[in-house]
């Protein structure tokens, strides 16, 4: 399954790989564990969390 994705708008800050790692709400998010980025689910919460940074 694939799934296409697009750019809504530009953040207003950078969310860096340091920032994401040290909040507590992505502990558990595979693509801070795992090699393989790009197929490393992201769920809702999660993007919330993200989103959060920005």
């Amino acid at each position: 399954m694939s799934v296409a994705i697009a750019a809504g708008a530009p953040l207003a800050n950078p969310v860096t790989l340091a920032a994401m790692k040290a909040d507590p709400a992505l502990r558990a998010l595979a693509m801070l564990r795992q090699s393989r980025l790009s197929v490393s689910p992201v769920g809702v919460d999660e993007w919330q969390a993200i989103m959060a940074l920005a």
